[in-house]
């Protein structure tokens, strides 16, 4: 093999050859000259071989994506690049077609359809996963699978299709696996291996330029680091840590490693000096990340009320005449709704939010300005850092705490090197720079060490699904299916973690024996002593539990027959007579009222004893139990001579006779009458303790053995139990047909919704509402009984979907298969609104949703319903569907993107 000198020659010779190879001839089309990883990957690519390739962002990955693309075409052949979002695929098809021209590249993202047949074609991951299954005859004449952004497999929701995708890919194809800087980059490659033969796994953890780590504090940026040349050497920057009041640092520094929960308040109001301290220093364009919209946007507003302008005339022109261009095809009704005239001010002085509330539009115009360098300042959130290609010369992250949706969590070594990595341009900047914002509130020693640290390992998420399960049984029958389940990396790296817990288990049995072998001749005895006094401990357990499940019981069956009126008294408690006004089934309470305690809501888990019915008394209409007047004068209605208070409600249940059984047992035993019984068995535990640690984790090794295999076997059980499979060789029914096309979350839920009418019989509106219910996500729970629906039919069916959903959970609980996500109904109003015609701003102002928001929820309708179109679909839910789409895909929900076939404004 040539060195890496020899083949950097090669390429600055080749460009006075005529007869150029294909690698010449691609090396001649580079702007700038290739790295020694990049060269590696390539001759992998060469050679036919398959290649993992692990480096930072910016650093140049994507060439030896467009190598294997330029391959294909020089040798007739077909190519797929395949990104996790929409967003990134259209970016891809827009800069391909300018590379390859567009007759040769196609998009496919399940919105798009363009020139599919073309030879490279750009598509989601989805899509690509989806032809498998269906066999299709666009995979013929494939050579070549571009996977971008591979890392992304290890997200909750959706990284199980990287997987699929991976293991059942035809063995001739070749993948091109592109991965930010992860830990276990080795791993990931061996898995790859495995499953596909040999692969070239290419690390590479140099930046493309030098980074500078620097802090905001004082009102001037400085060096984190004392020497930032000195990367063995993080010793911190003496200035910054004699600055500050320590001793109200450490204050927080027990609370959480870097900041107070809210973040650095005091950076909030130093954005405008921050980009103006950057804008003096020469380090514009910056990314500035804040983790949240809200700030995103406030941080707009405190730069448009400074007197920041960070462009000239001319660029000014520029940025005005693209905005305007790019929004004249969205009413003048909607763009007032979406404040378009703030926006485009902010954009005309050289800065700009970008977060998932924008319309995609928008979103897109700020992407296309600032990689034109008519953007200085992009505040966004971390939703940027996945894929799109926006790098900067510098990077602020305003806080080093973000909100997780539950809590306040730090930032992670692997964030930080992500959102950072976008710093500094390849080919454009000699360095690039990533500034924290501190004050007192921060731990810079903390800062220092997440700066240093470059921890990312890469955690498969994948499970299978219903739908998931069925395709694979269609295609490849049980035994089969079960083999490709346990080749997944979800399965590998169990596998090898089960080699260190089965070590740790022999080791701590070894322990264990010899902490018996200290009882002496006796050990045995006292073992089976101890071993009886744990049966009696647990027997007391199991019946202390049986008698509380018990009671709650027959506190709910008591509870439900309740009505308004009942005169009660609750067994075995102190509150004397109680009145019940209102008795709530969904949420389980009841609301009383008593001469001692007024108004009260109990819970009925919380409930002391049964509540027994002692009589009855009439309550008016408009009858307010918070009216102390009103409750004395409904009081007053007992008759003590009618209404007796039992103070024998109470009883004592009766001994366990199997457990008097084992105490006499146990007081009979050779070791319960030594003297120093106690010493012994306290050593007896600390062994016994032992082989318990060693048991569970020796049941981890064994549950982890074959796991995803066991669970799918399970999922199949259910869906026979319900009818989706027949036969010993689990053969699809018509219902399983139907739900083997179904992508979504709630796959099953929505087959069986389907197949008990419950999406028959609907408007248009009714019907787009109902489907929202299966993919629209809240942050805030929704409780389904309370919410108020647009219509009493969507309130019924809602509640008649949840019964199926309760029953679907059941029956996952019993198989140990995770729990089909809930119905949400939070979007029904703003989607049947939208079908029925309401304009944008009547919807945003009714709903709360930010823009952007409303057109992916809306998107997210649209694409389930388009699962439905097919002819396994019952004839009227189909034609509804087909409806849904036409309706809801109006207005701003279809000027989803900039036009992608108008190519003329990309040259």
């Amino acid at each position: 093999m040539t060195s890496p000198a020899e083949r950097y020659a090669r390429s600055q010779r080749s460009a006075n050859r005529e007869d150029a190879s294909d690698f010449d001839q691609f090396l001649l089309d580079q702007s700038f000259g290739l790295d020694k990883f990049q060269l590696d990957a390539i001759d992998a690519v060469g050679s036919n071989r398959s290649v993992l390739v692990a480096a930072p962002t910016g650093s140049g990955k994507t060439k030896i994506a467009e190598y294997a693309l330029f391959r294909s075409l020089r040798e007739k052949k077909r190519a797929f690049y395949t990104t996790p979002i929409k967003a990134l695929s259209n970016q891809k098809y827009k800069e391909f077609c300018q590379m390859f021209g567009s007759n040769e590249v196609g998009l496919l993202t399940g919105d798009r359809s363009i020139n599919i047949e073309a030879s490279i074609v750009v598509m989601t991951t989805e899509v690509l996963r989806n032809m498998i299954y269906a066999n299709s005859t666009n995979l013929v004449n494939l050579l070549w699978v571009v996977m971008d952004e591979v890392h992304y497999l290890a997200d909750k929701n959706r990284g199980a299709v990287w997987e699929e995708t991976m293991i059942l890919l035809p063995p001739e194809v070749n993948l091109v696996c592109l991965s930010a800087t992860v830990s276990n980059a080795e791993e990931f490659g061996a898995w790859i291996t495995d499953i596909r033969g040999d692969v070239e796994v290419i690390l590479e953890e140099k930046r493309p330029t030098p980074l500078w780590q620097l802090v905001y504090q004082d009102h001037q940026l400085q060096d984190l680091f004392k020497d930032p040349t000195n990367l063995k050497s993080r010793e911190l920057n003496p200035a910054i840590s004699r600055s500050g009041n320590s001793q109200k640092r450490n204050k927080f520094e027990s609370k959480n490693r870097y900041q107070r929960p809210g973040g650095n308040r005091n950076a909030k109001a130093l954005r405008s000096e921050i980009v103006a301290a950057l804008d003096h220093a020469g380090q514009l364009p910056a990314l500035y990340f804040i983790f949240s919209r809200k700030g995103c946007a406030e941080a707009v507003n405190n730069l448009q009320s400074s007197n920041l302008r960070l462009l000239n005339t001319a660029d000014r022109k520029l940025v005005l005449d693209r905005v305007d261009e790019a929004c004249s095809i969205i009413p003048d009704g909607d763009l007032q709704a979406v404040d378009f005239s703030t926006w485009r001010e902010g954009l005309a002085r050289g800065f700009a939010a970008h977060h998932a509330g924008m319309l995609p539009i928008f979103k897109e115009v700020v992407e296309d300005l600032f990689q034109r360098g008519l953007l200085k300042v992009v505040f966004a959130t971390e939703t940027l850092a996945l894929g799109i290609n926006m790098p900067a010369k510098t990077v602020v992250i305003e806080s080093l705490r973000k909100f997780n949706g539950e809590t306040h969590v730090d930032l992670t070594a692997g964030e930080y090197t992500q959102l950072t990595g976008r710093a500094g341009r390849r080919g454009i900047d000699h360095e690039g720079y990533a500034v924290i914002p501190i004050d007192d509130s921060v731990n810079p020693e903390s800062v220092a060490g997440l700066a240093s640290t470059r921890t990312y390992p890469l955690n498969s998420s994948f499970r299978p699904s219903y739908n998931m399960s069925l395709n694979l049984l269609q295609r490849f029958g049980l035994d089969h299916s079960v083999t490709l389940l346990e080749s997944s990396f979800a399965q590998y790296q169990a596998d090898q973690q089960v080699v260190g817990l089965a070590a740790q288990a022999k080791r701590i049995r070894r322990e264990a024996e010899v902490q018996k072998q200290s009882l002496g001749k006796d050990s045995d005895l006292i073992l089976d002593y101890l071993t009886m006094r744990r049966d009696i401990r647990r027997k007391e357990d199991d019946l202390h539990n049986d008698d509380r499940r018990r009671f709650l019981l027959d506190v709910d069956t008591a509870c439900r027959a309740l009505q308004i009126g009942d005169v009660v008294q609750i067994k075995g408690g102190q509150r004397g007579f109680l009145i019940v006004v209102d008795v709530d089934v969904n949420r389980m309470d009841l609301s009383v009222i008593s001469e001692k305690r007024g108004f009260q809501k109990l819970r009925w888990s919380e409930l002391p004893g049964t509540p027994l019915s002692r009589g009855f008394v009439r309550i008016s209409r408009g009858f307010n139990p918070r009216d102390a007047f009103a409750r004395k004068k409904l009081l007053g209605q007992i008759d003590p001579a009618t209404f007796t208070l039992d103070h024998t409600v109470s009883e004592i249940s009766e001994p366990d006779l199997s457990l008097v059984k084992l105490k006499e047992r146990l007081r009979a035993h050779p070791v319960h009458g030594i003297a120093d019984r106690e010493t012994y068995i306290r050593a007896a535990e600390r062994s016994l303790k032992m082989l318990d640690d060693a048991e569970k984790l020796e049941i981890r090794v064994s549950n982890r053995t074959g796991s995803l295999g066991r669970q799918f076997k399970q999922i199949c059980v259910l869906l026979r139990e319900n009818e989706y499979l027949f036969g010993d060789d689990l053969k699809l029914t018509s219902k399983g047909k139907l739900l083997s096309r179904m992508y979504a979350e709630a796959d099953l839920l929505l087959a069986e919704a389907i197949d008990a009418d419950l999406l028959s019989n609907l408007s248009t509106s009714q019907f787009g509402a109902l489907l929202s219910c299966f993919v629209y996500e809240s942050r805030d729970e929704i409780d389904i009984y309370r919410y108020k629906y647009p219509d009493k039919l969507i309130s019924t069916r809602v509640v008649a979907i949840n019964n199926i959903l309760s029953e679907i959970h059941r029956q996952e609980k019993q198989n140990k298969i995770p729990l089909t996500r809930d119905l949400n109904p939070g979007f029904t109003h703003a989607i049947g609104s939208w079908i029925n015609g309401a304009n944008l701003d009547q919807v945003l102002f009714e709903s709360d949703l930010q823009p952007g928001d409303f057109v992916r929820w809306c998107r997210q309708v649209i694409d389930i319903a388009s699962q439905l179109v097919h002819d396994t679909v019952p004839k009227q839910v189909k034609d509804n569907a087909r409806k849904v789409i036409d309706e809801t895909m109006k207005g701003v929900v279809a000027i989803y993107e900039a036009d992608l076939t108008n190519l003329e404004d990309l040259n």
